[in-house]
């Protein structure tokens, strides 16, 4: 007797994330972790769910295999963390990482080097990034499958003043038009901050974000360089998947990724910008993923 399972893995395996693994109609899932509690099993076995961990518990069943262990122990206490290398888990390069697949979460299921096309970043920066979202848990191993999404875009948008958002930062202007912006370098701009939403909140500042700064961008739009700016550009890093569609727009103006949306709102000191992030997260990832 034999069975052919579709194994899900990950460090610190929960229920929750057990229950969102994508898993073939012709397949059966199985969980596998280091180590799974009791509480987590009393849960996987009521729903249906085989698995096993180090330790050596399992819970499997197939025709007229039934294999039931529980309560074992960790095998080993963690390795301390003192013998670890201490890794930024958000450095501007991985937090690039990090973006794109909150943005795109089937790239969690694609090659290392279609994720790294659409961060901006190196195929080996991709890799190590991956393996630090499996190692958090965050990242089930061969499911292609995000977990816990709400905490790892608010850790994420924690990191994003000190780490990846000053290093876009390429220009700031004075804007006395108010008018959006203008000519042809306004066709390669996408918008972010408050300017993304004028639906939810009346815009003072523009957040934009390009290849590259084109000379005639301020000059078409009348900016100035002297003054309190509140033109805000930034650098572009990100490549849209060719099976993803780019065209949501904001005067014409196409929308940045939304967790830059957010985490410029976050970042902006501004308490209104702030409020109305809350609602903007909310609407892109709901309270049940955590």
């Amino acid at each position: 007797m034999q069975q052919t399972y579709f194994m899900a893995f990950g460090p610190r395996m929960t229920f929750g994330a057990a229950v969102g693994v994508a898993v073939p109609a012709e397949l059966t899932l199985l969980i596998a972790s280091d180590h799974i509690s009791e509480k987590t099993s009393i849960s996987l076995r009521a729903a249906g769910i085989q698995y096993l961990d180090r330790s050596g518990n399992a819970s499997i069943r197939f025709d007229d295999v039934l294999v039931d262990v529980r309560g074992r122990k960790r095998t080993s206490p963690p390795e301390p963390q003192q013998h670890r290398r201490a890794t930024n888990p958000f450095s501007p390069r991985r937090a690039q990482v990090v973006s794109a697949l909150l943005t795109w979460p089937r790239l969690a299921g694609a090659t290392t080097r279609e994720i790294a096309r659409a961060a901006g970043v190196s195929v080996g920066q991709a890799h190590e990034t991956m393996h630090m979202l499996t190692e958090s848990g965050h990242l089930l191993q061969n499911a292609g499958t995000l977990h816990g999404l709400r905490e790892l875009l608010e850790n994420w948008t924690a990191a994003y003043p000190t780490g990846l958002g000053p290093r876009l930062a390429l220009a700031a202007f004075r804007d006395t038009v108010g008018a959006p912006p203008t000519g042809d370098a306004a066709n390669e701009l996408w918008v972010s901050g408050e300017s993304a939403v004028p639906q939810l909140i009346r815009p003072v500042t523009t957040t934009l974000y390009v290849g590259s700064l084109d000379p005639a961008l301020p000059v078409a739009n009348r900016w100035r360089a002297d003054g309190p700016p509140n033109v805000f550009i930034r650098r572009k890093f990100w490549s849209v998947p060719d099976d993803n569609d780019d065209g949501h727009r904001v005067d014409g103006i196409r929308l940045a990724p939304w967790p830059l949306v957010y985490a410029d709102l976050m970042s902006s000191g501004d308490a209104r910008q702030r409020e109305v992030a809350q609602e903007w997260r909310d609407r892109h990832v709901g309270p049940d993923q955590m």
